[in-house]
């Protein structure tokens, strides 16, 4: 399947072999920044103007969760290797770490001094590398929100974060 996102405050799934629509469209009140699946297929996650993420049945269409708030526009959100951790990057400067089950953050606010445009989990889950607007990167444990070390400074904005498929390197674009 594909997922698209639009500004007409909607995601689809679509089959990736004809092309055709699967199922019902996903609303949100604002327009759809950003959509992914979650690594086991089970869940779709968007990222939405409308000041929250939210996670979805990938089957069913239907939410699995509250919205997800911020409080400024969601840029993009991404699960965890499990499938059982969103973690979502916002306007309002932080990225949250989510439990689908309770819909609740897990950790306190990632706080940058600008827009977190991104937010990725290590391979193994255990850690949250942050992209931010203020010209840093900051990796954090995913648990307890700790900053597990000294900011990663660029010149201008981190756009783009990825971790090595060890975990062991983190690569920042700006």
């Amino acid at each position: 399947m594909l997922l698209t996102t639009s500004q007409d405050d909607t995601a689809r799934l679509w089959k990736a072999t004809n092309g055709y629509p699967v199922g019902q469209m996903l609303f949100h009140e604002g327009g759809i920044r950003f959509g992914a699946f979650s690594p086991d297929g089970r869940w779709i996650a968007t990222a939405s103007d409308n000041w929250s993420a939210r996670v979805w049945d990938a089957h069913t269409g239907l939410p699995a969760t509250e919205r997800l708030p911020h409080i400024d526009h969601v840029e993009s959100v991404e699960f965890s290797p499990d499938s059982e951790r969103p973690v979502s990057a916002s306007s309002d400067n932080t990225a949250r770490v989510w439990d689908i089950r309770t819909g609740k953050p897990i950790s306190p606010p990632l706080q940058h001094a600008r827009t977190v445009q991104k937010a990725v989990f290590s391979p193994d889950g255990r850690r949250v590398v942050t992209a931010s607007l203020d010209r840093t990167a900051r990796l954090w444990d995913a648990r307890t929100g700790e900053e597990l070390t000294r900011p990663l400074i660029h010149e201008k904005a981190v756009t783009q974060i990825s971790f090595s498929a060890d975990g062991r390197r983190i690569l920042t674009t700006g």
